[in-house]
């Protein structure tokens, strides 16, 4: 699907900026997350581009999904028997949800694990894919398909940075990015702060570093209240 680096899109600036990707996802230590007890689930974060410009790619959820409803998503979901792995997983919710077939996605690496309170363990793909497309999005699940510039996403006055308390521990930086009229936040927010911070060293000019709560520490604070309030059956 993409020419090779020395070829005619190899002179483009976006496309440096792919290889740099791949090139960072494949050598970065990647945090992973080995608890059976909990599901597994992986998703797709789209990448692409248009005149010029890279773009994300997001999705609107319904109000009739189990979790996270209305909110903003990466295509994804949990982990079926029939997956080879997480990366199937992620390849094969996209298809389902927004028709991209999986031959159509080059896949430049993956970022850290993530666990969320409704007991998933989350593996997140960067993959790069056509544009334009001709999305097919689920009527059950997706209520709407969106892209966002990543220099909009990088922008620090269409991001808030807040903390948030749960459970007793309170966490920092929760973030807040304005994608259009769309709020991007929660796991979503979470999984595309990491991707910037490691794609492009990104950081917002108001973070406090010493009030950070490193992303080990989240793990060990999830795992905690899964083991107390949530044992294995």
């Amino acid at each position: 699907m993409t020419e090779a680096p020395g070829g005619p899109e190899g002179d483009s600036p976006w496309i440096r900026t792919l290889e740099q990707i791949r090139r960072t996802l494949a050598t970065r230590e990647r945090l992973t997350i080995d608890r059976p007890d909990l599901r597994q689930a992986a998703v797709l974060l789209p990448i692409f581009e248009h005149e010029g410009a890279l773009h994300l790619l997001f999705t609107l959820r319904t109000d009739t999904v189990r979790h996270h409803k209305g909110q903003v998503s990466f295509p994804g979901g949990g982990r079926h028997e029939e997956d080879a792995d997480l990366l199937g997983t992620a390849l094969r919710e996209s298809d389902e949800e927004i028709g991209l077939k999986s031959a159509e996605v080059d896949v430049l690496g993956a970022l850290d694990d993530m666990i969320t309170i409704t007991r998933y363990v989350i593996t997140p793909y960067v993959g790069r894919i056509p544009w334009p497309y001709p999305f097919v999005p689920s009527p059950i699940e997706i209520a709407d398909i969106f892209s966002v510039p990543l220099d909009t996403l990088r922008d620090p006055a269409l991001v808030h940075i807040e903390e948030r308390e749960f459970d007793g521990h309170v966490f920092y930086p929760i973030y807040y990015f304005r994608g259009g009229t769309h709020l991007i936040w929660g796991v979503t927010g979470h999984l595309l702060s990491h991707f910037l911070e490691e794609a492009f060293t990104w950081t917002h000019p108001d973070l406090d570093p010493a009030r950070c709560t490193s992303r080990e520490d989240i793990v060990n604070h999830w795992l905690r209240m899964n083991i107390s309030s949530n044992p294995p059956q």
